[in-house]
């Protein structure tokens, strides 16, 4: 008999662990649906870098929260090109708990205006999220480098120009 009582007490204990709160979500058709998945909320789903000079690496960091009842888990963060690198955490996102996905955007060889999409494939109850950067790649400064001409080379020159000159 304790055996049992102590069973039943196991069994209900596990359960009521993982018992969750359901939360509202509002779907893209204004729809509210109840879930137990994480939500996603971004404190800003694009960034405008503006102007860059080109050949330097740029990031910026996307803040997000899992609002859900559930740990979010970001299964892969990827992006549309070779030119950005998102690093983002592997490890669960709690309930009220916030993580940033960092995107670094190189500008070598990549002149003119650019807009790169971040894709984010999650266990949230919407499991693929899109994020954005955009910016216009500008020639920096060149530092001009004037080229010495040692003597012998410009004895030539004077040479040469006094004999174009006859």
């Amino acid at each position: 008999m304790k055996n049992l009582l102590f069973l039943i007490a196991l069994v209900t204990s596990c359960v009521s662990l993982y018992a969750q709160e359901p939360n509202l979500w509002q779907n893209n058709d204004g729809e509210f649906i109840e879930t137990i998945k994480p939500i996603l909320l971004f404190e800003k789903e694009m960034h405008d870098f503006g102007e860059l000079i080109e050949g330097d690496k740029y990031e910026y960091v996307f803040n997000v929260k899992n609002l859900g009842s559930t740990p979010l888990i970001l299964q892969n963060v990827k992006a549309s090109c070779g030119c950005t690198t998102p690093e983002w955490t592997k490890e669960p996102v709690m309930p009220n708990e916030s993580t940033d996905i960092k995107v670094i955007y190189n500008t070598k060889n990549r002149m003119g205006a650019f807009n790169k999409a971040i894709t984010i494939t999650s266990n949230a109850i919407e499991p693929t999220k899109r994020l954005y950067i955009k910016g216009t790649v500008i020639k920096g400064e060149i530092e001009e480098i004037e080229k010495v001409v040692p003597a012998v080379e410009q004895k030539e020159l004077i040479l040469e120009e006094k004999k174009e000159d006859k």
